[in-house]
């Protein structure tokens, strides 16, 4: 028998789910709203029915995350997105404007591809699957080389309960056998029309790149200004809760802390009342020396720590200090110097880790919005704050972020 690279092997796959995907697409396209929610509603019923197994292998892949913030996460990805879309109409006339004399039809696009992180691998599989189908649309899966056992399994229930009600055979695909060559036929596959990425840097812009239409979502962790006339109990609230959720894998939770003179003590008092432990310098550096290779060079981290929660690092970092995980959620470094070339405000680098910097007594909002766009370091400003309206229900916006 001859002996075929695996490299080569994999591209062929990607060829084959290409072709085969493009088949179910045809088909699927003459479906009317009644068939396509009853594929939908089934593919929600096996995710649901699946939700904590999937989040259960899917951390004991990657080794990032929680099972009962994954579990929720699918959930999120199924029943929730359903209610959101159910009565969508997304066949034929959608909308009319009989002044303009104008209306809007809705066709599907074609075969999509999928590209799935290591972060989110089941919940970005079901997500991605549901909204396909419900536009009329095949889709095949790239999953991430360290994810591909809980993607590939939730590809394969969302595949099954789609043919199960009856969508199209293959109408949902994913490579078995990931590399990125095999990700780069797909992306420039003729085949396929669209790209639906949610990844690294690299990955994202490599689907803008590869001609044809793609939507791209990728870190956008953001600093939140915590504004004079903000709530601070409340803002402290949602900033740890979406900082600690899934040990701080969530593409959009906040990196750093910004607030002003005048509020900089509430804060601090509310961070550490809801469980915040503010390291010294020296206990800074011995977190950083143990979470990056070369802490000067801050972006290169080990990711054996990433996703996981304090109590896997803080002893090996601290020796024998003694912290009460019991209240501990995060760690905060007061960062004098954001953006430096040391690092020191983290916030390039510790998106996997449960652990924001603080800036305090910035002046006013204009201040803390060149703050800010040095913290991210790519001149993206502040579009939103925590003032007194909005009571901190979204933190902060930043230009050219999405999560």
């Amino acid at each position: 028998m001859q002996n075929i690279d695996y490299d080569l092997r994999s591209v062929q796959e990607a060829r084959d789910l290409a072709r085969l995907g493009q088949i179910a697409t045809e088909k699927i396209a003459g479906y009317n709203e009644e068939q396509i929610d009853k594929i939908i509603r089934n593919m929600v019923r096996v995710a649901e029915e699946n939700a904590v197994s999937l989040a259960q292998m899917a951390v004991e892949e990657t080794g990032f995350g929680k099972v009962a913030d994954k579990t929720y996460k699918n959930h999120m990805a199924s029943t929730m997105l359903y209610d959101a879309i159910k009565d969508m109409k997304t066949i034929g006339i959608i909308s009319e404007d009989p002044v303009a004399r104008t209306m809007d039809v809705a066709d599907p696009v074609g075969l999509l591809m999928g590209i799935v992180p290591s972060t989110n691998p089941t919940s970005t599989a079901i997500f991605k699957s549901i909204i396909a189908i419900k536009a009329r649309n095949a889709i095949v899966f790239s999953p991430h080389p360290s994810a591909v056992k809980c993607t590939l399994k939730a590809a394969t229930l969302m595949r099954d309960a789609a043919v199960e009600a009856g969508a199209p055979e293959n109408i949902i695909g994913c490579i078995s056998m990931p590399s990125m060559p095999a990700t780069d036929e797909l992306m420039h596959s003729k085949e396929v029309k669209m790209i639906i990425a949610t990844g690294g840097p690299g990955m994202v812009k490599a689907s803008y790149s590869a001609g044809k239409p793609a939507l791209g979502v990728g870190a956008g962790n953001s600093p939140a200004y915590i504004e004079r006339t903000a709530n601070v109990q409340q803002a402290v609230t949602n900033i740890i809760a979406s900082k600690t959720f899934d040990y701080g894998t969530i593409c959009a939770s906040e990196q750093s802390i910004i607030c002003e003179e005048c509020n900089k003590d509430a804060v601090i008092a509310e961070l550490k009342k809801q469980g915040a432990y503010f390291m010294s310098p020296e206990e800074t550096d011995k977190v950083c020396k143990l979470l990056f290779l070369r802490w000067n060079l801050y972006r290169h981290v080990r990711w054996i720590f990433g996703g996981n929660s304090l109590s896997v690092f803080i002893p090996e970092a601290f020796y024998c200090i003694v912290i009460s995980f019991s209240r501990l959620c995060r760690l905060i470094c007061v960062g004098s110097n954001i953006g430096s070339h040391r690092g020191q405000s983290l916030e390039a680098s510790a998106r996997l880790f449960p652990i924001n910097t603080i800036a305090i007594g910035i002046g006013n909002f204009f201040p803390a919005n060149q703050r800010a766009s040095v913290s991210i370091g790519f001149g993206r400003y502040l579009r939103g704050r925590i003032t007194e309206n909005s009571l901190a229900c979204r933190i902060v916006y930043c230009h050219g972020c999405a999560g």
